[in-house]
């Protein structure tokens, strides 16, 4: 992102804050059969990680990108992470 990390604050843009790495969570899912579910169904398996880890296709992923974990103290003119 271009600065060091730093716990106590930082002054950082709004456009730096968009370089910040999304935080991705993923949460160990129930083994079902994909069979009993209708394939017409798109949404019974939206969300899953089965595309970017096939071996454990029915995990749950989170995505929180910087704005989620990021908070602006307009009284310091800093962000922390939160």
């Amino acid at each position: 992102m271009g600065q060091r990390y730093d716990n106590n604050g930082m002054k950082l843009m709004k456009e730096e804050i968009s370089r910040i790495p999304s935080l991705i969570i993923q949460i160990s899912g129930y083994n079902y059969v994909k069979e009993q579910f209708n394939p017409s169904d798109t949404h019974a398996l939206s969300g899953l990680a089965e595309k970017l880890d096939p071996d454990h296709p029915n995990d749950v992923l989170v995505i929180l990108p910087p704005s989620n974990y990021f908070e602006y103290s307009p009284l310091k003119d800093l962000y922390y992470a939160r």
